[in-house]
């Protein structure tokens, strides 16, 4: 799926604008601990966190993840996003749990 589509999902707010948007992620990782995100997590993926801080984007660059969605209304400060848009890292948000934010993303690609 491609992380433009994230943005045409009902409740998914994108704030780090950037060229990544074109890019797809083929998995998605669901985890709030930094450390297992590092050891864990699939280059390319979709990375859904309540993490909102600036370690979210050095993780998210050193595992080459597309993008980070950003769950439970936590909201990133405008250091995080401008350093996300600097690692060309797309960031979204959304009010829904990651349950509710998965179902999303699967019922959109067609695979609910």
């Amino acid at each position: 799926m491609k992380i433009d589509e994230l943005s045409k999902i009902e409740g998914f707010k994108k704030l780090a604008d950037n060229s990544a948007s074109g890019k797809e992620f083929g998995s998605v990782y669901i985890s709030d601990l930094l450390s297992v995100v590092l050891s864990k997590a699939e280059h390319g993926c979709l990375w859904i966190t309540a993490q909102s801080h600036k370690n979210i984007v050095g993780v998210a660059s050193v595992k080459e993840i597309s993008a980070i969605l950003i769950v439970e209304g936590f909201m990133p400060d405008g250091d995080t996003i401008t350093k996300a848009r600097e690692e060309n890292i797309e960031i979204f948000t959304t009010e829904l749990s990651a349950f509710e934010s998965v179902k999303l993303i699967l019922k959109k690609n067609g695979d609910l």
